[in-house]
């Protein structure tokens, strides 16, 4: 068995890569609560901002005559922010999280401001996309800078505050949206933001203290992946676009999508061989993929995204389709998802810090995740409310037991110094996840039978979108036969979030629990104690294998105490010693 560059034990060493610095830092309660306001602002906003966008999109349509093309301000919006959001993780090793953080926050505002004004639907999508960049970044950025300023036990809390600005924004986005497009114009949905941008950055920018990275702008630049980068955002353009268009702007079998899903997957395989041999300093760096606990969150993202973004994009669709809800009242009913997952993740972070682990959080939220979605199957056109209501809190609670408390397990399982290539990794897998979930169960509604007698015209109409307003020279017989066509669609949506989850839960079995280091209690000691103690404690825990390795774990962690600074992710790596981490 050999020790790699890193520490960690495997079979051939992997290359040696550049030296970055450590950003962390250790903070009062204090300190953490205006970080917290900072960084939760900008979440807020961010999610915000892209709800009350959903709800404008039909006013949108109208007064540029989109058309059926709407769909590519939600599509644009989504490549970038995926697109970016592998690669923000390692820029803010290179350039400092503040700097990039500040940037992402300019570039959103600067994005959402130019939409505002857009004139043509091309210029629309352009726009958004340029705000997507940004958000992308913010909510990268805002969780790897919690990250830094807390320890591994304190960071499930801190995370779970955090999740719940997430749920927050997504929660009150749609009613911001309707209420501008009806009161004033749809184009405030998109002034709204910039201002609101501006006044986070000032927070930020004078209230957060993160150290600064040293070096100058040239050996800065000097250490960017650039080949990486781009074949990064390069495969994830040429997939996404194709799977997000596919079956409506583009058909399947045509040549453009088949193009464009051979050249996404020859970048994807030119950005695996660089990373391996080429890169100094790689965007993603593969031995990532080598601990098991670590590779598993990532899977994991990208399964149960596929499941959280689908719930959010469809439920909405029963609502209208099925159930002949307004806008309004279809967004009031995804708030018992919303709110309830919100809740879940603070009192998940309360639990994890006083416990110490996060593996029986994961555990029992994908359980109460996959009841939920069984309970979902059941929904019809005469659910009522209440069971509507009740099914949804299950799975809404399911749900934040299992976002940031996954989080957490992923940062545990690799070194410290991968904590934002990490975060960034794992948050590009979930958004993966719901990238590609929106195709397959809109195929699935757009090959819902319906009846023959419809007029063609209606059919088509039907099977792009919106409500079932039909007309009155439509027999009732036909009519019911519609709404029970969408209603067995709907049925096998909700059927192919199943296995999906059970996967889920399958795989979080063999997610490694890391006893997380209770930091308040190391931190009472000082580091010349730590010194004359440790020969003591070692001999004192060397009766077994196992105590040896606590003793050596242990008095490490106290041995890198920095003042008041601590890194305790060095304790995960020196447990991996044993080997049963290493795949």
């Amino acid at each position: 068995m050999t020790m790699n560059a890193q520490g960690q034990t495997g079979g051939a060493p992997l290359k040696r890569e550049e030296s970055i610095e450590d950003q962390t830092s250790r903070l009062s309660h204090k300190k953490l609560l205006i970080i917290f306001c900072g960084l939760g602002s900008a979440l807020f906003l961010s999610f915000l901002d892209t709800t009350s966008v959903t709800t404008a999109l039909p006013k949108i349509a109208s007064d540029i005559h989109a058309g059926q093309s709407i769909t590519w301000v939600g599509t644009s919006y989504l490549v970038a922010t995926t697109s970016f959001q592998l690669i923000n993780g390692r820029l803010s090793d290179i350039f400092g999280r503040k700097a990039l953080l500040m940037f992402s926050l300019a570039i959103f505002a600067l994005g959402d401001l130019l939409c505002g004004f857009a004139k043509t639907p091309v210029q629309l999508y352009i726009f958004r996309a340029i705000a997507g960049i940004g958000g992308g970044g913010i909510t990268n950025l805002a969780m790897i800078v919690m990250s830094d300023v807390t320890s591994l036990r304190e960071r499930g809390k801190w995370q779970g505050y955090l999740a719940a600005s997430i749920a927050s924004g997504n929660s009150v986005g749609p009613f911001v949206g309707a209420a501008l497009v009806q009161k004033a114009s749809w184009r405030y949905v998109f002034w709204l933001p910039p201002p609101c941008a501006a006044i986070c950055a000032i927070i930020i920018y004078l209230f957060i203290p993160l150290k600064p990275v040293s070096g100058n702008i040239r050996e800065k630049l000097y250490k960017v992946d650039y080949l990486g980068s781009f074949l990064s955002m390069a495969g994830n353009i040429f997939l996404l676009v194709p799977i997000s268009g596919g079956g409506s702007t583009f058909q399947w079998a045509s040549a453009v999508v088949i193009g464009l899903l051979c050249a996404g997957g020859a970048f994807w395989a030119l950005f695996v061989l660089v990373e391996w041999k080429f890169s100094k300093l790689p965007v993603l760096p593969l031995r990532l993929f080598t601990y098991r606990t670590t590779c598993l969150v990532f899977i994991l993202n990208l399964f149960f995204g596929m499941v959280y973004y689908g719930n959010i994009y469809f439920l909405p669709i029963y609502y209208q389709k099925i159930r002949d809800f307004s806008e309004l009242k279809s967004a009031a009913l995804l708030l018992p998802l919303l709110i309830i997952q919100s809740f879940s993740g603070v009192i998940n972070g309360q639990i994890t810090m006083y416990t110490g682990g996060v593996k029986p959080q994961i555990i029992v939220g994908f359980c109460l995740w996959l009841i939920g979605s069984g309970l979902e199957t059941t929904f019809s056109r005469t659910t009522s409310i209440g069971k509507i209501v009740g099914f949804l809190l299950i799975q809404g609670f399911g749900t934040g037991c299992c976002f940031q408390t996954t989080l957490v397990a992923a940062q545990a399982g690799a070194p410290g110094k991968d904590r934002a290539v990490v975060t960034g990794t794992r948050n590009f897998f979930r958004s993966m996840g719901g990238a590609y979930v929106v195709d397959l169960p809109s195929s699935l509604l757009r090959l819902t039978q319906l009846p023959t007698a419809l007029p063609a015209d209606i059919r088509d109409e039907l099977l792009a979108g919106g409500s079932i307003n039909l007309p009155d020279s439509v027999p009732a017989d036909v009519a019911a036969g519609v709404y029970t066509a969408f209603e067995h669609g709907m049925h096998a949506v909700f059927l192919y979030y199943l296995p999906l989850i059970a996967i889920c839960l399958v795989m979080s079995v063999f997610i490694k629990d890391y006893g997380l280091p209770d930091v308040m209690a190391e931190k009472a000691a000082t580091v010349p104690a730590a010194v004359n103690e440790g020969a003591a404690g070692i001999a004192t825990e060397a009766k077994s294998p196992t105590g040896l390795e606590s003793g050596l774990t242990t008095r490490a962690a106290s041995l890198r105490e920095k003042s008041d600074t601590i890194d305790e992710d060095v304790i995960p790596p020196l447990q991996r010693h044993r080997g049963d981490e290493h795949v």
